[in-house]
């Protein structure tokens, strides 16, 4: 079997997509969604620049310490105001990250709260957040849908 064949099998983009569409965060894969979120952070600017495929560059001068990062729910889990949230509370595009030198005090906090916190993050796409007006279904669906397309740009196989 071919090396297409293979990946058409076992690693195409929609496959792939499928498997990061039904990630869901829980304590025991943690380590592997920060060493994902870390990865994408690395990447965003790039992506953001409108580079895709083999072109995206990591930003390798923004180095986390993987253990030390902690991952934030942007509709936070211990809240129920939203119902169209509340499906999507740890899913990929509901999560981002705290540096290890962020104020991560603001938490478990409404949105409108952590804007401020995530423009003064040391993560870029934590950062982003912080531009936003609000954050309902519709923001999180765009990020999610952002998100996904970035991993199938990162992991680019042919």
């Amino acid at each position: 079997m071919g090396r297409l064949r293979l990946i058409d099998q076992y690693a195409s983009d929609e496959k792939v997509a499928v498997e990061f569409e039904n990630l869901l965060y829980s304590d025991s894969n943690r380590d592997t969604l920060r060493y994902l979120l870390c990865i994408l952070d690395y990447h965003f600017v790039s992506y953001h620049r409108g580079l895709r495929d083999a072109n995206l560059i990591p930003n390798e001068n923004h180095n986390h310490l993987i253990d030390t990062l902690d991952i934030e729910h942007i509709y936070a889990q211990n809240h129920n105001y939203d119902p169209e949230l509340n499906n999507d509370v740890n899913k990929i595009g509901n999560l981002t990250f705290w540096g290890d030198t962020d104020n991560r005090s603001s938490r478990d906090a409404l949105f409108d709260v952590k804007k401020d916190s995530y423009l003064d993050s040391s993560v870029r796409m934590t950062q982003s957040l912080g531009e936003l007006d609000e954050w309902t279904h519709i923001q999180f669906k765009e990020r999610h849908d952002m998100i996904l397309d970035m991993i199938k740009c990162i992991f680019y196989l042919y």
